[in-house]
């Protein structure tokens, strides 16, 4: 069985496109850490969306192409972006689960 929150993978596309525009930033950090906390920020302002289909995948896709989702997409990532980098937490050990 096979379960995808597309939310998750449209916001990593996003992050990695919008790392590089904070890249003047003084703070700036592009590590693994720094991006999987932006990423779990963002997440936790929106709202999963959960498909076991290609059917499903493309329309959740298709509602994150319109101009107001992206736009409101794009403006919780950035804004989690900034707040990671103005206090970054490299001394956080990564999640390992066992």
């Amino acid at each position: 069985m096979k379960i995808v929150n597309y939310t998750e993978l449209a916001v990593k596309n996003i992050l990695n496109e919008l790392f590089e525009n904070f890249s003047a930033k003084p703070n700036y950090c592009d590590c693994q850490l720094c991006k999987s906390r932006a990423a779990a920020m963002a997440l936790n302002d929106l709202r999963p969306r959960y498909v076991t289909s290609d059917a499903e995948l493309m329309a959740a896709k298709a509602s994150f192409q319109s101009p107001s989702e992206n736009a409101a997409l794009v403006a919780i990532v950035m804004d989690a972006i900034r707040k990671v980098l103005n206090e970054p937490k490299h001394n956080f050990k990564p999640l390992t689960l066992e």
